[in-house]
């Protein structure tokens, strides 16, 4: 862009310099004056630097925000739906054990509608071996608090539930009519490992408190 200045200006410069600015020279001097004096006509010529348009960042700034907020709408949407589950199970077990307050847990588990989910979880065993995985490791690590040796098939471990006050009944039958079997498992495990801290303090103990015997099989002796 060509400026020529106005003569006074360049008469002056040419005396403050000590002699003639060229014309080119002065052209862009003056330019970088009125740049920085931000004067309305050079603004006009001047491109918008592409790093200040501020539209693509608000942009992507609300689009993140509004992903952040569905992320949370989910979310709270799941949490909700996992509540109501819980608390119609919680329901349900609760009238189970009212329409038969003089049951032990031992006896709910032949009620028909815990019992069918019981043997449901119990096919599942039969076919899933990482949940039989869990509870030989359980049993194992029991033994093991036990002190007691060779290989699982010269153990007797039982599960007796008539022992069980409300609040122990509420959660096993709880976990059984759930119809998860890893809730089944987690519940197992908890008994187990209950188990086994009064084991690891009294070895010699055939049965713990909350109803789980493990101890070494009886020599059979010489077969006859």
């Amino acid at each position: 862009m060509k400026i020529n200045p106005p003569q006074k200006y360049a008469a002056s410069n040419s005396r403050q310099f000590g002699g003639p600015i060229p014309r080119a020279a002065t052209g862009c001097f003056v330019a970088g004056l009125l740049l920085v004096a931000a004067l309305p006509s050079c603004r006009k010529s001047l491109p918008t630097p592409p790093a200040t348009e501020p539209k693509p960042v608000a942009k992507k700034a609300a689009k993140t925000a509004s992903s952040a907020d569905n992320l949370d709408n989910v979310l709270e949407a799941v949490n909700n739906d996992l509540v109501r589950e819980d608390q119609a199970l919680e329901a349900r077990v609760t009238a189970i054990m009212d329409s038969h307050p003089e049951m032990s847990a031992q006896e709910l588990l032949n009620v028909p509608e815990v019992n069918i989910k019981l043997a449901d979880f119990l096919k599942e065993l039969s076919k899933n071996l990482e949940l039989q995985a869990r509870v030989n490791d359980s049993v194992a690590f029991a033994a093991t608090m036990k002190n007691l040796q060779g290989s699982k098939e010269n153990w007797k471990f039982a599960l007796d539930f008539s022992g069980y006050d409300k609040a122990r009944t509420h959660r096993l039958i709880t976990s059984i009519i759930s119809g998860k079997s890893d809730r089944v498992i987690n519940f197992f495990e908890h008994e187990v490992t209950e188990a086994s801290a009064e084991f690891s303090l009294d070895p010699a103990s055939p049965k713990s408190t909350n109803g789980i015997t493990l101890e070494k099989k009886p020599d059979p002796g010489p077969p006859k």
